[in-house]
């Protein structure tokens, strides 16, 4: 059984001691898992996705094959600061449309409304849920 909860956690990494408040997902953690927080806490990075015009170009025809080319124009109307962050939100979107091509314009609303709801949504499926 997967479930998400937040905890406070300590860690001392060379000698400094570090108190966290995690949201994690329990019964599923691995080594990568701990890594990857071990970064976030060090270097105050979160990873994100890197989603290229040519990935997200092959998620579309992937998914709507003869309604490509429509897809493609409803997703030009996210808004976004940048070319990446268009990208991810509309992989995001792509995700949680789950091939219904009537989901679109709803998603693209959503997300131009607060893009993070999408994200958190198609990227943390398992700790959160939608609609």
């Amino acid at each position: 059984m997967d479930f998400c909860s937040s905890h406070k956690q300590v860690d001392t990494v060379q000698g400094l001691t570090i108190t966290t408040t995690l949201t994690k997902q329990l019964n599923s953690t691995t080594h990568h898992d701990m890594f990857d927080l071990l970064k976030i806490k060090l270097f105050g990075r979160q990873p994100v996705a890197k989603i290229s015009d040519q990935l997200l170009d092959a998620l579309i025809e992937r998914d709507y094959e003869s309604n490509a080319g429509i897809v493609k124009t409803k997703l030009q109307n996210i808004n976004s600061d940048s070319q990446a962050g268009k990208n991810r939100i509309a992989a995001g979107i792509i995700k949680l449309a789950n091939k219904n091509f009537d989901n679109l314009d709803g998603l693209i609303g959503k997300a131009n409304e607060d893009s993070r709801d999408i994200m958190m949504w198609a990227e943390y499926p398992r700790c959160t849920s939608w609609f």
